[in-house]
């Protein structure tokens, strides 16, 4: 795009990294985290109206864990437990997949 020349762009993180605003920036701790409601209001809409059970958009449709979902999407897990159905959260239809760094170590 050619907006800042090399140099005004070394300088520009050479500036982010001597005040630590790569990890922390001024106001994160001021202003409040926004949280996704157009996920959450899809996901109450497909569970409210029977398009799918939540155990079945996890297992069948989406392949994934309940907490992999909340950390994906930003939805908080109490919505979800709200409509968890006597199921385990830690319970897992594949738990014969071994995570990769469990087998390294074991090499």
């Amino acid at each position: 795009m050619d907006l800042i020349s090399a140099e005004e762009h070394r300088k520009f993180y050479a500036a982010l990294h001597r005040r630590d605003y790569v990890k922390r920036e001024p106001l994160d701790e001021v202003l409040p985290i926004r949280r996704p409601q157009k996920l959450k209001s899809m996901f109450d809409f497909i569970i409210k109206n029977n398009v799918f059970k939540l155990e079945t958009m996890l297992d069948e449709v989406l392949h994934v864990d309940v907490k992999f979902l909340h950390r994906l999407t930003g939805v908080d897990l109490q919505f979800f437990e709200s409509y968890w159905m006597g199921r385990k959260q830690t319970g897992n239809k594949h738990a014969n997949v071994v995570q990769l760094h469990q087998r390294v170590n074991d090499i």
